[in-house]
């Protein structure tokens, strides 16, 4: 079984169903996989939106919406208006994962699968307890928004 992680606010909620739909078209149909979609803030028609198309996802997919709450919003004093509680409640979701996994993908909301993540689930950590991947970016040109020109971010 593929366990896989993702988070959302309302913001995001549409990426991460577009994601989880990605995964649909590259998945290995003898794999089960099992997600953990937590969400924050989130409306009641994007969530309806989010069930509807769970519902269509092949039966090896299965999508558990799982609510957080960990009070950060009333006491976080962002001073950039993208520093959001959401940025916090993602850390912490891996505190409402079910004890007994012993290995979990976390996914974020906005990436689409070309390739099975089973890929990157079955890498050899050689013990290490955490595997991450390079974010790559793919920024549109200003001048032509039909062109993408790709950067890669280093850190």
């Amino acid at each position: 079984m593929i366990n896989i992680a993702t988070y959302a606010d309302n913001l995001y909620m549409q990426h991460a169903c577009v994601m989880i739909q990605s995964l649909s078209e590259v998945l290995n149909t003898n794999e089960y996989y099992n997600i953990f979609f937590f969400y924050s803030d989130c409306s009641d028609s994007n969530l309806k939106k989010a069930n509807h198309t769970f519902s269509n996802l092949p039966p090896n997919v299965q999508v558990e919406l799982i609510e957080t709450n960990f009070g950060i919003k009333s006491k976080l004093k962002a001073k950039k208006s993208f520093v959001t509680s959401s940025i916090y409640d993602k850390i912490l979701i891996y505190e409402d994962l079910p004890k007994d996994l012993n290995r979990v993908l976390f996914i974020d909301a906005d990436v689409i699968f070309e390739k099975d993540p089973s890929l990157l689930y079955y890498i050899d950590l050689e013990g290490r307890l955490l595997g991450a991947v390079k974010e790559k970016k793919y920024l549109m040109n200003k001048s032509d928004h039909q062109d993408l020109d790709v950067v890669d971010l280093e850190s």
